[in-house]
């Protein structure tokens, strides 16, 4: 891995014991089962709207399997996902997640980097 992608993978990693903090634990925002394997989920796809990938308003904390996985592979249970993220973002979500992809500045390293120091400074931590 790059050192920008080592970077990024240790934000979610920050992000995500964030999450763990304010939920309690590691709550799935989809089914609320607690899940050891719960992971950051992004609302858009990183792929195609890197530029958010790091805000939380465009990440969740979700189960891997199965609400993961069926976000992704089962069309019909990610529509009722989707009835999901309305209820926890607002029906307009999209909208006001595609208007920061359009605003928000491009993620160099060096930005990566700065967002990771604070997230570390945050949490408490020197190292990861």
């Amino acid at each position: 891995k790059s050192g920008r992608q080592k970077t990024l993978d240790a934000c979610y990693k920050l992000l995500r014991e964030k999450f763990i903090r304010e939920r309690g634990g590691p709550v799935c925002d989809f089914c609320g089962k607690s899940s050891s394997n719960a992971g950051v989920f992004h609302i858009l796809p990183r792929g195609p709207y890197p530029r958010i990938q790091l805000c939380e308003e465009n990440l969740l904390l979700a189960c891997w399997f199965p609400c993961h996985n069926d976000w992704h592979h089962d069309f019909y249970k990610a529509q009722k996902m989707e009835a999901r993220i309305k209820d926890l973002r607002g029906e307009d979500y999209k909208e006001r997640l595609l208007l920061l992809d359009r605003t928000a500045p491009k993620l160099g390293s060096l930005q990566i980097e700065l967002y990771h120091e604070a997230l570390l400074q945050e949490h408490g931590n020197e190292t990861v």
